[in-house]
């Protein structure tokens, strides 16, 4: 028998059914079950009036059903693949600027603390005392708080001396050679003194120092001696 071309067809039979069908299909001269079952229902077909153009029509119709059907579902998931795509497009977008803004920050971060580093370290109370060498309360009105500053300094080794209500801080080596200085100078002329003295030390602050000592009563002209000296109450508190 010529097999026959057309559209497949599957059909479940039970295992009695198909032992019968195979025993009648090798009756019947077909090489396989399928073909002897293609042939009955087409000879059926034929009886019952239903020709194969007809049922290609039947198919062709039952096609565009089917088409008609699903068209408006096509087109709505074409649509929902539409908007995904601008949705991943959107989420891409933002996840390279959310990138590019974290990059942008680190370099921030990595120049601020390149800014930070490169800047000069601002230099301690303490420090600052050693390089001035005095330091005066009237001339720091700035200062919030004077008394834990100077507190500050005499903690870190500096001279603090109260001169009628305000205090002063002196670098304790510069202090140092002050004292032995001042013992040395004959003039009795404060002005005359504060300059040579502070030739002597090396330091012109120090002519400053010496008046502002001199007018609180700290230091005085020992006529005896004939030479400057240092009080016993500031000499007590050093």
């Amino acid at each position: 028998m010529v097999k026959r071309k057309g559209i497949p067809l599957k059909i479940w039979l039970s295992q009695e059914d198909y032992q019968l069908a195979k025993v009648l299909a090798e009756k019947e001269g077909f090489n396989t079950v399928s073909d002897f079952l293609a042939e009955i229902i087409s000879r059926s077909l034929r009886e019952a009036g239903v020709s194969n153009k007809d049922l290609e029509g039947e198919f062709k119709r039952l096609e565009r059903l089917i088409t008609d059907l699903l068209n408006p579902y096509t087109a709505k998931i074409d649509e929902i693949y539409r908007r995904l795509g601008e949705i991943i497009e959107m989420i891409e977008s933002m996840t390279q600027m959310k990138v590019q803004v974290s990059k942008e920050e680190e370099e921030a971060v990595v120049q601020q603390k390149q800014k930070r580093a490169e800047r000069p370290r601002r230099a301690s109370a303490i420090e600052r005392l050693r390089s001035e060498g005095v330091v005066f309360q009237e001339d720091m009105g700035w200062l919030k708080a004077p008394e834990k500053f100077f507190q500050k300094l005499e903690r870190e080794g500096a001279v603090v001396i109260d001169t009628n209500g305000e205090k002063v801080a002196v670098d304790r080596d510069l202090w140092n050679r002050f004292r032995e200085v001042i013992t040395q100078v004959m003039v009795k002329d404060p002005n005359e003194a504060a300059s040579l003295i502070a030739a002597a030390v090396g330091r012109p602050i120090v002519a400053k120092l010496f008046k502002k000592l001199v007018s609180s009563g700290l230091v005085y002209y020992d006529e005896e001696y004939g030479n400057w000296k240092i009080s016993e109450a500031l000499s007590k508190n050093e």
